[in-house]
């Protein structure tokens, strides 16, 4: 249901903005020639310049190696893990299994965490192993196979806050995109001695100002660990921390980054980084190839209390993954951009200001196109910006390839009003726009 939904979205609003370009394309017919002129002139310009982007690619592929150089020299720093490189962490899978054990892969200062308003899940570090001979018994955990992989995740559950909290750990490796998945409870091939049971009788419950440190550790088949190799994978720390039982009103958030299992994931996590990490990176639905990107910024009010500042834009090509391959295909030949805006807001009203319903819409031409943000695109976090609060959101819009490289010339963004719970909108349905930098705009 939920990857139905998501394509749904998609298609909506592909559609949405193909259906307010009909009457452009209708009227101004005389726009093809113009096009086709203009595509004429592209192609000469992109003929002198071959050299000039061969040269830019050399200088992209040094700064990414010279990011992953930078990330080895962190990990063979001081790390934050009691663990020792190259001796298996988790000696359960040994034991249990009775297999032999090899470790073929470790991240000593990954810098994965989850900050749930105090209550803090971090992985310290992380090794890979092969196992080899596992026996009967435990070959269901591994494709029931003879030979499997298993990560031991070395993690600190610290509960900074006031309040005792329930908590149920729980750490995803996402392989091909949101629906291809790898997960495991942190009871299976758990070590004793590095327990992440909370020093309480309920084993959910992690008492205010505790800190506890263990092992989490998740199976893969030899089939998955080899679909690692090929997909852009991502280690998901999940939320879900409540202050009762029945976790009602639980924090949810969720933080997603890049899985880095070899040298060769890590030059491509340095490329990844690169792009705003909007729903389309997180959970894998296309792979982005830049068009052009700004960090131009630009400011505006809604009301008297609130600034809007644009921090960047960006403009990618997307290259749809295989499970959404069929969705784009109904968009049609010219393929689909993906113009990502990051917006900072800084409340100094006395209101709540919910970021994800605010009215939020893209003006190309003077109105000859309108399409609404694709919400289903944006990150999860945040959702609101409380009284007194600076934060940065992304909006996400999904436009046709042809119109942002041969017709759309002008860009602009409607934000607001934000709305309060009864629905109405508030500041007397104030609202704000901006020009947006564009490709042609700048050229």
């Amino acid at each position: 249901m939920k990857k139905a939904a998501t394509i749904l979205a998609i298609l909506f609003t592909i559609l949405l903005l193909t259906a307010c370009g009909t009457e452009k394309d209708d009227d101004e017919a005389k726009e093809t020639s113009d096009t086709a002129e203009s595509t004429e002139a592209d192609s000469n310009l992109e003929a002198t310049s071959e050299d000039e982007n061969n040269d830019e690619d050399e200088m992209n592929e040094q700064d990414q190696e010279e990011e992953v150089n930078e990330s080895e020299d962190q990990q063979n720093g001081e790390s934050s893990t009691s663990f020792k490189e190259g001796e298996v962490w988790n000696n359960e899978l040994p034991e249990t299994t009775e297999a032999d054990v090899e470790v073929v892969y470790e991240n000593m200062d990954p810098g994965y965490e989850n900050d749930l308003s105090g209550f803090i899940i971090k992985v310290n570090a992380y090794q890979i192993v092969k196992l080899t001979g596992i026996d009967n018994d435990n070959q269901t955990y591994f494709g029931d196979q003879s030979e499997g992989y298993a990560v031991s995740f070395d993690t600190t559950i610290h509960n900074t806050t006031d309040k005792d909290l329930y908590y149920n750990p729980r750490l995803t490796i996402q392989l091909a995109d949101q629906f291809d998945i790898i997960t495991s409870s942190p009871s299976i091939y758990r070590n004793d001695e590095y327990s992440l049971a909370p020093p309480s009788d309920d084993v959910s419950l992690y008492p205010s100002n505790t800190e506890v440190n263990g092992l989490y550790t998740l199976q893969l088949t030899t089939e998955e660990y080899n679909k690692l190799q090929e997909v852009n994978a991502k280690l998901i720390i999940e939320g879900g921390v409540a202050d009762n039982k029945q976790y009602e009103g639980s924090d949810q958030k969720n933080e997603t980054y890049d899985f880095i299992h070899s040298n060769g994931s890590a030059m491509a996590s340095a490329h990844s980084s690169e792009y705003y990490q909007d729903k389309i990176m997180e959970d894998n639905i296309a792979e982005k190839t830049m068009i052009y990107e700004s960090n131009e910024e630009k400011t505006g009010t809604i009301g008297e209390d609130v600034k809007v500042t644009l921090k960047g834009v960006q403009y990618a090509e997307l290259t749809p993954t295989a499970s959404y391959e069929e969705a784009f295909a109904e968009i049609g030949d010219s393929g689909v951009v993906a113009l990502t805006m990051k917006l900072e807001i800084e409340n100094a009203s006395d209101k709540e200001l919910d970021v994800k319903f605010a009215r939020t819409f893209l003006s190309i031409d003077n109105n000859q196109l309108r399409g609404q943000s694709d919400e289903s695109l944006s990150p999860s976090d945040p959702s609101s910006v409380m009284p007194g609060e600076t934060k940065e959101i992304l909006k996400v819009f999904l436009l046709p390839a042809d119109g942002v490289k041969q017709i759309y010339d002008t860009y602009k963004l409607e934000f607001g009003p934000f709305y309060g719970q009864d629905g109405k909108g508030l500041f007397k349905d104030a609202s704000m726009e901006l020009e947006i930098p564009s490709p042609k705009t700048d050229s």
